[in-house]
């Protein structure tokens, strides 16, 4: 059995960072956002997003006799006000999620002995591979559903969310222009959901993983013909070692799993509360 060369975690995240990067939440680096055109862009896009969560807030105020609608906003606006609170939690925590990938990569304990143990996570990144493109396939077409549906044409001017706008939205063309815009806002809040929950499974799938390799070489141990020799202590103690590192990062993945999963299910209880 050939050792490996070191088996790169962050490749089977290509898409996910790509999306990430591509909505503005995947700065280069470390993840600082520096001075430049990408922190320009990101906070464009996070400004019309709070935009447009604003303008949503403020139409409550607007139907305030109408307890159905009152109801209706409120449910959709808490909802998608726990998803920019995880995005606002993924932008303040970038530079520790990269470190939790890079530790992966970096720390020798953490990487595969040999080709045998990279064949053997294949089934579980392959599965989450499956789930993750499947999840954005169906994201994508619920979407590209629901933009059509949306469009009401018996009432003319109609918008997928009731929102207040400072101008006259039911006049073109000012009505096509926003009605893309809480399109492109819901697009990003449905992308950001997925990214942040796909980290959170990921990051779970490489727990497992490193359980695996840990399984493997113990297994290996106990099959060796010297375990008795000198050899045999040190594959012991490298064994042991590896289980308090993958202690070690269970820790870390859960201090970033616990906060996100708190928020969402916090927000999502008070939605559901509020709209019963």
């Amino acid at each position: 059995m050939t050792k490996p060369r070191l088996y790169d975690w962050e490749s089977n995240l290509k898409i996910n960072i790509m999306i990430m990067r591509l909505i503005g939440l995947w700065p280069d680096g470390d993840g600082t956002y520096r001075p430049g055109f990408y922190l320009t862009y990101s906070a464009t896009v996070l400004t019309l997003v709070a935009c447009h969560l604003l303008s949503e807030i403020v139409s409550i105020y607007f139907v305030r006799d109408d307890l159905e609608k009152v109801a209706e906003a409120i449910y959709i606006v808490l909802t998608e006000i726990s998803t920019a609170v995880k995005t606002a939690f993924v932008i303040i925590k970038i530079r520790f999620i990269k470190s939790c990938i890079a530790n992966l990569k970096n720390d020798q304990l953490l990487q595969p002995k040999n080709q045998d143990q990279v064949i053997m996570i294949q089934s579980s990144i392959a599965i989450w591979k499956f789930v993750y493109t499947s999840f954005i396939v169906g994201c994508f077409g619920v979407n590209l559903f629901w933009m059509i549906t949306s469009m009401n044409f018996e009432e003319k001017y109609a918008l997928p969310f009731l929102a207040w706008y400072p101008y006259n939205s039911k006049r073109s063309p000012q009505y096509e222009v926003t009605y893309a815009f809480q399109m492109g806002c819901t697009c990003f809040l449905t992308l950001s959901a997925l990214c942040v929950d796909a980290l959170i499974c990921v990051f779970n799938v490489y727990v497992g993983c490193q359980f695996e390799f840990l399984s493997d070489n113990l297994r290996s141990f106990a099959s060796s013909e010297d375990r008795n020799g000198s050899e045999a202590g040190k594959k012991l103690v490298r064994c042991i070692a590896h289980h308090k590192e993958i202690l070690r990062y269970v820790l870390l993945c859960a201090k970033f799993n616990e906060n996100i999963v708190i928020v969402y299910t916090r927000d999502t209880c008070n939605a559901t509360e509020l709209s019963v």
